[in-house]
């Protein structure tokens, strides 16, 4: 990629749209597999800037008060030249950025360049609250989440994000979003990733055998992973109590059924047989 690109190339920023806990992991794994395509873990890129609008400290204020109302357009070039750049230095051409916190605050990211495109990544709400309340992956860490009362504060918080996201996707244009299933992910990955691939301008990959590079202040741990697996889908069944489907099901069970009825931004294929493990 030339210096040249760098200016003239940018958009090809794309924004992952999701919950905690949703499975996004994975994805920014398989696509920062691709040789075309750069996803950091959680770089944070655009939650941090926004705080320092909305912090009292010198160090923000002072900030604010230097840029004056060209606070956003200052940000808008750092962030086409940082993106820029990474992606020369990692000879990429196209950047997703995974940081799920950003669900707060999608209309602020979307205020700083309207050239952004978004992945939502969609999966069952009742999987995610599961999945925090086995936060820890241990029997005393659930029965502590349990005894705290961390699920029920758990699927308020995701009930709250949830409107966040509707409310972004109803207003998007539908040109910018490419809808992606979690269950279809890791049950049929190859079909997926083409049409993702496809709208992401990029040439197909097999990516379905990823590997997890993570950088800690320039330490490098790389570990090889199996094909995506379909075990994960309705893990959630087996481990809420009745009592936590059923309070689940009352609180937010109406919201759920509209996420699952979603329509994917690709064919649909009836689930069973998976292709994954």
């Amino acid at each position: 990629m030339s210096n040249n690109q760098i200016s003239s190339n940018q958009n090809n920023i794309y924004i992952v749209i999701c919950h905690g806990r949703s499975g996004s992991t994975l994805l920014r794994l398989l696509l920062n597999t691709h040789s075309q395509i750069y996803s950091p873990g959680e770089p944070w890129l655009f939650f941090w800037y926004y705080q320092s609008l909305h912090q009292d400290d010198y160090a923000s204020l002072a900030y604010s008060n230097f840029l004056g109302d060209d606070k956003l357009a200052a940000y808008k070039d750092f962030i086409d030249s940082i993106i820029q750049r990474k992606l020369v230095g990692q000879n990429k051409i196209a950047f997703v950025e995974k940081t799920p916190r950003n669900n707060e605050i999608l209309d602020f990211i979307d205020s700083i360049d309207n050239r952004f495109k978004y992945i939502y990544l969609i999966r069952d709400l009742r999987s995610i609250a599961c999945s925090e309340l086995y936060r820890g992956n241990s029997f005393k860490s659930v029965c502590k989440n349990r005894l705290m009362g961390n699920y029920f504060k758990s699927i308020k918080r995701i009930k709250n994000t949830q409107r966040k996201i509707d409310a972004f996707i109803a207003r998007l244009d539908k040109n910018r979003l490419f809808k992606l299933k979690y269950k279809d992910l890791v049950s049929f990955p190859e079909k997926v990733l083409r049409f993702l691939f496809d709208w992401m301008n990029v040439e197909y990959e097999d990516v379905t055998t990823y590997t997890n590079k993570q950088e800690y202040f320039g330490d490098t741990n790389t570990m090889q992973h199996d094909r995506p697996h379909i075990l994960s889908i309705d893990k959630w069944n087996k481990r809420l109590l009745w009592s936590e489907k059923k309070y689940f099901d009352w609180y937010m069970g109406e919201m759920n059924r509209e996420v699952l009825s979603i329509n994917s931004s690709y064919p649909v294929e009836p689930h069973g047989k998976g292709q994954g493990k």
